[in-house]
C-alpha cells in the first residue's frame, strides 16, 4: 500500500476543511433563502416603497431568522445605502421601507453571512416620475359624436319633411344623413402612447423577467445558472461554484409545470 506523502495528506485535509465548513451550516441549520413577495418596480429616488420577503431555511420552512440587512450599492456612484428589516413573524414575513436617493442602477444583496444578489432596480428621477402620470381619461370619440349628431338631425329633417313637405326640410334630410356617415366612418384615435421609462409599462424580455425571478425568490442559492454566473460570483465569491441542487442552464418545462412548481 502506497503512503500518502506530506503535500498529499495536506492536500486531502485542506480538502476536507473546506467541505466541513461547508457542511456544518446545513446540519446546525446555519442557513436561510430569502423570496421576494415581488420585484420593487417604479422606484423613484428620494420616495420611500416597501420590500416584502419571506426568510426559508434551507430554501423551504419559513423561519424567523433575526434581523435582516438590505445592502445597496450604485452602478455609477459606487454610492452605498443599507437598510435593517427587524425581526420577522411567526411564518418568517419581513417588510422594510426602503429610500434610495439618487436616480439610476442600484444593485443589492439581502441577508446575513451568506449574501443573496437580488435583481437591479433602475430608479428613476422625481422630475422623470412626475412626467409619467397617466393622463387624462378621453372623452368620447369625436366620429360617435358627429354621428349620434347627424341620427338627431336626420329626425328633425324626417319630422320636418313628413309634417311642411318644404324643400328645406328635405335638404336637412339629405345633410343630416350625410353627417351621420360620415361621422359613423371616421376611425377611432389612436391610444396615447405611454411615456418612456414609466413605471408601469414593461420593457423586459421573457428572458430578462425569468433571470430577475430566478434571483428574486432565492433559486439562485441553491442552484446555478449561466445568466446568473456574474450574480453568484460577486456574492458567493469563491463558492460560487458550489450548489445542492442541479445546474438549471440548460433545464427546459413547460409554463404549467413552472406555474404548478
Amino acid at each position: 500500500m502506497r503512503l500518502l506523502t506530506r503535500p498529499r495528506l495536506a492536500a486531502l485535509l485542506g480538502a476536507l476543511g473546506v467541505l466541513l465548513i461547508l457542511a456544518m451550516p446545513v446540519f446546525a441549520g446555519g442557513w436561510a433563502v430569502a423570496t421576494l413577495d415581488a420585484v420593487p418596480t417604479g422606484v423613484t429616488a428620494g420616495q420611500p416603497f416597501t420590500v416584502g420577503f419571506t426568510m426559508r431555511q434551507h430554501g423551504l420552512r419559513p423561519v424567523d431568522w433575526g434581523p435582516i440587512t438590505l445592502a445597496f450599492r450604485h452602478v455609477d456612484s459606487r454610492r452605498t445605502v443599507t437598510f435593517t428589516a427587524p425581526g420577522g413573524d411567526s411564518a418568517g414575513h419581513y417588510t422594510v421601507d426602503v429610500t434610495l436617493p439618487e436616480a439610476g442602477t442600484w444593485e443589492w444583496t439581502l441577508g446575513e453571512g451568506l449574501l443573496q444578489p437580488m435583481p437591479a432596480l433602475t430608479v428613476q428621477a422625481p422630475a422623470a416620475a412626475a412626467s409619467t402620470v397617466a393622463p387624462p381619461a378621453a372623452g368620447a370619440p369625436l366620429g360617435l359624436i358627429v354621428g349620434l349628431a347627424g341620427l338627431a338631425g336626420l329626425g328633425l329633417g324626417l319630422a320636418a319633411l313628413i309634417r311642411t313637405h318644404r324643400p328645406w326640410a328635405g335638404a336637412l334630410t339629405v345633410s343630416a344623413a350625410l353627417v351621420a356617415g360620415l361621422g359613423f366612418t371616421l376611425p377611432p384615435a389612436a391610444p396615447a402612447a405611454s411615456s418612456p421609462g414609466s413605471p408601469n409599462s414593461s420593457t423586459m424580455t421573457a428572458a430578462e423577467q425569468g433571470e430577475a425571478l430566478f434571483l428574486a425568490k432565492g433559486c439562485v442559492m441553491c442552484h446555478a445558472h449561466a445568466a446568473v454566473a456574474d450574480a453568484r460570483r460577486k456574492t458567493i465569491g469563491e463558492f460560487n461554484s458550489f450548489s445542492t441542487g442541479p445546474d438549471l442552464s440548460n433545464f427546459r418545462a413547460s409554463a404549467v409545470h413552472i406555474l404548478r412548481a
